[in-house]
């Protein structure tokens, strides 16, 4: 009956990862002045015809106000300078380059990854190019070719862990959690106390139903989150909060599925605390506590989570059944018609509704609501028996026999076997209660 409300993990990182890194990666691949036109001179080295040095000092004298303009924003200025260079000169990789990363200032990415493109084919020595290339296509959600781009990158620099993270999160978003891991791997070999890394790791257990090893990396990422802040920091902004709150509530979900109800509640309860994923957390707490048997506990945050959110049938069941065993009735009967209404847990719902009505000597309806759970094969045996007494009550032998009959013929429960021949045992005399 364990239900869980899990929040996104993966899907809420990755466009602020992608634009993170880009902007990272820009500043590094012919932003500078220098490095252009250094490398641009060395590309005209043995120019000797005039016209050809007059067109180079041009291009630089070009390139130069472009990128001038780039840094004060103006990019209208910038493009027009960098457009006239090329006109002068279309071999350049350096002036496509510097013109994709206008056209990526301007979010015109598809602008962008073509000069991108067209640098790579005129110089393939700016592998950098891959990284960023790598970013934009995953920003148009083209994963498959952002993630050529970087593995091209990473064979270049395996131990950029930048790199190795933004690959990461497109294996994610493929749901190829062995290649992300083998990923994170290399990248806890790197920095073997990032708590972030062991969160994300604990994230893809926890999806591939490995709770045992998901507890784990959850404990060590606690442990370093709390241990090591210029470390988490580094990565703090590549993965849009991740906090001691989710981690918590992670593992308490984890927790659940291993049926570790009680340490699961500690986790839920500090997941609150935080003020992470609240009212889930109150649900979540509340299906431990019913686990657990403080079914008092448990209808506070249920209803809690309820009043959030009155259309969602999730808590219904539990609520229903932590009335109905604090004795409740009235507020049970409510949430068990609630349950049938709208088809959840029929067969239990039917035979506690049932129960209910017994104990409230409302015979003609507990035999409705026995009768139901017995098509739903739900607890038979003690329907049978039990809708035999409420026969009994209304004076209807002929069907209460065969209710006590049939309970003798299939019952495994040797009590309700030898109840049921006791009653049997005493007819034609009328038992009432």
């Amino acid at each position: 009956m364990e239900s869980l409300k899990i929040p996104k993990v993966f899907k809420e990182k990755k466009r602020l990862v992608a634009l993170i890194i880009l902007i990272v990666f820009l500043s590094t691949i012919a932003l500078s002045s220098g490095i252009n036109i250094n490398n641009f001179k060395n590309f005209r080295n043995s120019v000797t015809n005039t016209t050809q040095e007059q067109d180079s000092n041009k291009i630089l004298e070009l390139l130069k106000n472009s990128e001038d303009d780039f840094n004060k924003g103006n990019y209208t200025n910038a493009f027009l300078n960098i457009n006239q260079a090329i006109v002068l000169d279309n071999t350049m990789s350096e002036l496509y380059i510097h013109r994709a990363n206008i056209y990526v200032a301007v979010s015109q990415i598809n602008n962008a990854i073509n000069d991108y493109s067209r640098a790579l084919s005129l110089n393939a020595s700016f592998t950098d190019i891959y990284t960023v290339r790598g970013n934009l296509y995953y920003e148009n959600g083209d994963y498959d070719k952002a993630l050529s781009d970087f593995d091209k990158a990473i064979n270049y620099n395996p131990e950029n862990i930048e790199l190795l993270y933004a690959r990461t999160n497109i294996y994610l978003e493929q749901g190829n959690f062995e290649s992300a891991l083998g990923d994170l791997e290399v990248m806890l070999t790197l920095e073997p106390e990032n708590g972030v890394f062991h969160s994300i790791e604990g994230d893809i257990y926890h999806s591939i139903g490995n709770y045992e090893k998901a507890v784990a990396s959850y404990d060590s990422a606690l442990q370093y989150l709390s241990s090591s802040e210029e470390t988490n920091n580094k990565y703090q902004y590549l993965t849009n909060e991740v906090n001691n709150g989710k981690i918590h509530y992670m593992r308490g979900a984890s927790y659940i599925q291993l049926k570790n109800f009680k340490s699961a509640l500690q986790d839920f309860t500090t997941s609150i605390e935080l003020s992470y994923e609240t009212n889930s957390s109150r649900f979540n707490r509340g299906v431990c506590y019913y686990m657990l048997n403080k079914y008092t506990e448990a209808i506070e945050d249920l209803k809690t989570y309820s009043n959030a959110f009155p259309e969602n049938t999730d808590p219904w069941i539990y609520l229903a059944s932590s009335y109905y065993n604090t004795k409740k009735n009235k507020e049970a009967i409510t949430y068990f018609k609630k349950c049938i209404d709208a088809n959840i847990m029929l067969g239990e719902s039917h035979y506690q509704l049932a129960s209910i009505y017994l104990e409230q000597k409302q015979y003609n309806k507990s035999i409705t609501h026995y009768t139901n759970s017995i098509k739903l094969d739900f607890n038979k045996e003690y329907s049978l028996y039990n809708r035999g007494v409420s026969y009994l009550n209304i004076e209807d032998l002929d069907k209460a026999k065969k209710d006590f009959e049939r309970v003798v013929e299939i019952a495994k429960d040797k009590t309700i076997k030898e109840s049921a021949q006791k009653a049997l045992d005493q007819f034609p005399v009328i038992i009432t209660n």
